[in-house]
């Protein structure tokens, strides 16, 4: 029980902003979420957000093996500019992080 109620005093102490994501992972992984991350701003993108950078690169992948910009558009439900752009964007971050452009099969 002393456990359990340590485990409530140190919950009550963190930031309410952070307290799901306390409930989410617990106690243990929490602090080592603050260990590595911690005495800093952060911001967690919304899972919307999330998931879209997975589309994107999605998106890229299939445009760099050669899908065409507006087959891309029809199936994502984009315009031919937005995939233009985010074939851009994705672009430049991998070659801002080192990675070839031409993408290999895995």
């Amino acid at each position: 029980m002393e456990k359990n109620i340590r485990n409530t005093y140190i919950r009550s102490c963190v930031n309410d902003d952070l307290k799901p994501l306390f409930d989410l992972v617990g106690q243990p992984m929490f602090k080592k979420v603050l260990a590595d991350c911690g005495s800093g701003q952060h911001h967690f993108p919304d899972l919307k957000s999330y998931n879209r950078y997975g589309r994107d690169f999605d998106i890229y992948d299939k445009y760099m093996k050669g899908a065409s910009v507006k087959r891309l558009a029809a199936d994502y439900r984009l315009s031919e500019s937005e995939v233009r752009k985010i074939v851009k964007k994705v672009g430049k971050a991998l070659m801002e992080l080192g990675v070839s452009s031409v993408l290999e099969d895995e």
